[in-house]
């Protein structure tokens, strides 16, 4: 749910898709692989997410200064 905060709307659904089919999908053992590829992904989001946030916070200081330096 992290993503969706960073407006990364489409990775996130896909995030949330890939634990809803892996979790009903526990049972035949498919669930595991599936859990498993979400594990990974989020484990390297602990990593890339303050960077990305951090990107984010720029973008939008810049676009609410040059709203607030703009003539008019």
């Amino acid at each position: 749910m992290h993503r969706f905060y960073l407006g990364r709307i489409g990775s996130d659904a896909f995030q949330l898709g890939l634990f809803l089919v892996g979790f009903l999908t526990l049972g035949p053992g498919v669930g595991f692989l599936l859990v498993g590829i979400l594990l990974v992904w989020v484990l390297a989001d602990t990593f890339l997410m303050p960077g990305i946030a951090r990107r984010d916070a720029e973008l939008r200081r810049a676009v609410l200064m040059a709203e607030a330096l703009a003539p008019g």
